[in-house]
C-alpha cells in the first residue's frame, strides 16, 4: 500500500502533508439525486465520487488538517493522478472551486439551435415545420441569459448548431460569453459556408478548439441537397481548411436512392483530406423531405440491407477514421471496440428501464424557439404536431431541467414504450430492441410513442446477426450476450 511518504517524496522530515487541496483546475459539484463529483474545468470532464471519496476531498481545503483517525480512507488515484496536492502556505481555494450543489437533475449536456435562419435551402430540413424557410431566432441578450441559466444549473458543455449557427454576425460574442464563463464548446455543427481563418483565429483567441461537424453528402450530389450551386466545392474547400489547421473534423454524409452510389468515393475523398470521423444517415422521413423528394426516400429495408456490405467494404479498405452509421454501429477508430446501437443487451441494465431516448438524457437540445426538444430531428415533426414540453425563453430552466413535462419524457423507458405497444412486448427479440428513434417513429406516422419499424427489419430480417458475425469476425468486441443457440 502506499503512504503519504512514498506518494509525495522529498516532504520535510518525510512526514506526511497535514493538509491537502483540491488541484486548481478541480471543483466539487454536485445535481438532485447524484450530490458527489468532481470537475475538471478545462474541458469539464466529471468523475464521480464515493460517498467516502467525497467526505475526503471535500476536506482538502488547505484549511482543515487531515485526520487519519476520523477520515475516510484517502483516495489513492486523487494523489497519483494530481487531483489533490500537498498544501503549500499561500495557497487558496478559489471561489469557482467550492462545493456547488444544483437543485436541478444533472444535464451537463446541451445542445443549442443559435438561429432558425440558413443560408441553404436542403430538401430534407429537420427544422421545417413545412415547406417553408423557418426564421425564427434569439436575441443575442437572450442568448446571453440563457447562457448564463445554463451554467447556474451545472451544464458545462455546449454543441452549437442551428439553422447554420455561423450565419449570425455575434457568433464570437455568443463563444466569448461561453468562454468567460469557463464552459466549453465541444462540436459546432455547421454546413461550413461561414468557416474563415479569422474566424477560427478569434476561437483560438478564446481558447475554443470545437470538433467540426460538417454537412457534406456526397461528390457530385451535395448541391442538389442543399439547393445551392457551388456548395460542393466551397464545403470541401473548408474542410480541407480546418484539417490543415489541425481541428478534428467530423464529416455527416446524408444519403438517398440516387446517391448511395457516391458513398465510397466520399469516404476515400475525406479520407485524403485528414477527416478523423465519419457520420452516415439516410435521409429521416422529415416532413420536407416527404414533400419535396419521396421518391428518393430510402425504405428501411434497402437500407438496413446496404449496411452490412458497407461496412464489410470499410474494414477491407482499413479506413482510419472513426466510423457512425447513425443509430446502428458506432466505432471508434482503433479501440476494438464496437457498438451495436440498438442491442440493449449490452448495456449493464435492465433493458425495460433504460430509457428510450437515452441521447437526449445526455444532451437535450434547445431549438431556435427556445423549445426543449429531444433532438433535431425532431425539431419540425413535433412544431407540426403542436407538441411542447418548455421554453428556456419563457418558462424557468431550473425548473424545466428539475421536474416539468420534459423530464417526465425523458423518463419515459422501453418498458414503458412496450407496454404501450404489445407485439414489442412479445417479440422474441424485445430484450435486446431499444424501441428505435422518436423522431423516426413520428415520421413513419406512428406518433411519438409508436414503433420505429426499422428496428422490426433490424431484427427480424437478420441485419443484427449480420453485424454481430462481422463484429466477431473483426475481433471487435461489441458487449451483447450471446444469441440463443449460437
Amino acid at each position: 500500500m502506499n503512504t503519504h511518504k512514498d506518494i509525495v517524496p522529498g516532504l520535510a522530515g518525510n512526514r506526511p502533508p497535514r493538509r491537502w487541496i483540491l488541484a486548481e483546475e478541480y471543483s466539487l459539484r454536485g445535481w438532485k439525486g447524484e450530490p458527489f463529483f468532481l470537475e475538471r474545468a478545462g474541458n469539464r470532464y466529471l468523475r464521480k465520487l464515493t460517498p467516502d471519496e467525497f467526505l475526503y476531498l471535500v476536506r482538502c481545503d488547505g484549511k482543515t488538517e487531515a485526520d487519519p483517525d476520523s477520515w475516510p480512507p484517502q483516495p489513492e488515484w486523487a494523489v497519483r493522478e494530481g487531483f489533490i496536492v500537498p498544501w503549500q502556505p499561500g495557497k487558496e481555494l478559489k471561489p469557482e472551486q467550492q462545493y456547488r450543489l444544483f437543485p436541478n437533475r444533472r444535464f451537463n449536456y446541451m445542445d443549442l439551435a443559435l438561429t432558425g435562419r440558413c443560408n441553404f435551402s436542403c430538401k430534407h430540413c429537420f427544422n421545417a415545420a413545412d415547406c417553408s424557410p423557418r426564421s425564427t431566432e434569439p436575441s443575442l441578450d437572450a442568448l446571453l441569459r440563457l447562457i448564463g441559466r445554463l451554467d447556474d444549473c451545472g451544464v458545462g458543455k455546449l454543441r452549437l448548431t442551428g439553422g447554420e449557427p455561423l450565419i449570425r454576425k455575434d457568433f464570437t460574442e455568443i463563444t466569448g460569453e461561453i468562454a468567460r464563463r469557463r464552459m466549453r464548446v465541444t462540436e459546432i455543427a455547421t454546413n461550413g459556408w461561414f468557416i474563415t481563418g479569422e474566424l477560427l483565429d478569434q476561437l483560438k483567441e478564446q481558447k475554443i478548439r470545437p470538433v467540426w461537424f460538417i454537412s457534406f453528402d456526397g461528390l457530385g450530389f451535395h448541391d442538389w441537397l442543399r439547393g445551392v450551386e457551388g456548395a460542393e466545392e466551397r464545403t470541401l474547400e473548408k474542410i480541407r481548411l480546418l484539417c490543415d489547421r489541425g481541428y478534428t473534423v467530423q464529416v455527416h454524409q446524408c444519403v438517398w436512392k440516387d446517391s448511395l452510389s457516391s458513398v465510397k468515393p466520399t469516404v476515400k475523398l475525406l479520407q485524403d483530406l485528414g477527416v478523423r470521423a465519419y457520420r452516415i444517415t439516410t435521409v429521416e422521413p422529415s416532413l420536407r423531405w416527404m414533400k419535396s423528394a419521396p421518391d428518393q426516400w430510402i425504405p428501411p429495408r434497402k437500407w438496413l440491407g446496404w449496411i452490412p456490405d458497407f461496412l464489410a467494404w470499410w474494414y477491407q479498405q482499413e479506413i482510419p477514421m472513426n466510423l457512425d452509421v447513425w443509430s446502428i454501429w458506432c466505432h471508434p477508430y482503433g479501440t476494438g471496440k464496437v457498438r451495436i446501437i440498438p442491442d440493449l443487451s449490452a448495456l449493464p441494465v435492465p433493458p425495460d428501464q433504460i430509457a428510450v431516448c437515452g441521447d437526449a438524457r445526455k444532451m437535450p437540445f434547445i431549438d431556435s424557439d427556445g423549445r426543449l426538444l429531444l433532438c433535431l430531428g425532431c425539431s419540425g415533426i413535433t412544431a407540426a404536431a403542436g407538441i411542447e414540453w418548455g421554453n428556456v425563453y419563457r418558462d424557468d430552466v431550473q425548473e424545466l431541467l428539475t421536474d416539468s413535462a420534459y423530464t417526465r419524457q425523458l423518463a419515459c423507458s422501453c418498458g414503458d414504450l412496450k407496454a404501450m405497444n404489445p407485439d414489442c412486448g412479445s417479440c422474441r427479440w424485445s430484450d435486446r430492441c431499444g424501441m428505435g428513434c422518436r423522431a423516426e417513429a413520428m415520421g413513419q406516422g406512428n406518433g411519438l410513442t409508436g414503433i420505429d419499424r426499422r428496428m422490426c427489419v433490424f431484427f427480424r430480417e437478420g441485419i443484427y446477426e449480420k453485424l454481430v458475425s462481422l463484429a466477431d469476425q473483426l475481433g471487435l468486441a461489441h458487449g451483447g450476450r450471446p444469441l440463443a443457440g449460437a
